[in-house]
């Protein structure tokens, strides 16, 4: 799975990069809980269906590490005309947040891990998986920030 964020966020004077560097980056060093909606309204080769997934997540700082954790609820398509509810699976990660020398750039890498938490057949991979997790962020422009999840 790759992820890539892209955020403007303007400045107010009273605000240094610094300020909205922290604001938008997902490996600040504070806690934090998110709620996210993936709404698809179209589905590759199924007429007139759509899908969606709302994501709860937390992300932690704990000394030198960040741990995030994501658990989607998840609304698919079973076949033509029906759909399916439920709990996805539960991805964690534990990044190691590395020292750029620059407070708008942020970089970890650790592991990651799947688990089998989906209440439908449909909603999950039935499988436990185990792997790694990279993530940047970059801030370093006041109207321009981005950076990338990959696992």
């Amino acid at each position: 799975m790759f992820s890539l964020i892209l955020l403007s966020t303007p400045i107010r004077a009273e605000e240094t990069p610094s300020d909205a560097a922290q604001a938008n980056n997902p490996l600040a060093d504070m806690k934090a809980f998110n709620i996210q909606n993936y709404y698809i309204p179209e589905l590759s080769e199924l007429d007139n269906q759509s899908a969606n997934n709302f994501w709860l997540r937390y992300a932690q700082p704990i000394g030198n590490w960040l741990f995030r954790g994501s658990l989607p609820i998840r609304r698919v398509h079973t076949g033509v005309g029906t759909t399916t509810s439920g709990l996805g699976d539960l991805n964690a990660f534990f990044a190691y947040l590395i020292d750029t020398g620059n407070p708008a750039r942020s970089f970890g890498i650790g592991p990651s891990v799947n688990l089998p938490t989906a209440t439908e057949d449909e909603t999950g991979t039935g499988k436990y998986e185990l792997g790694f997790a990279t993530v940047y962020f970059d801030a370093t422009s006041p109207q321009f920030q981005w950076g990338g999840l990959l696992t």
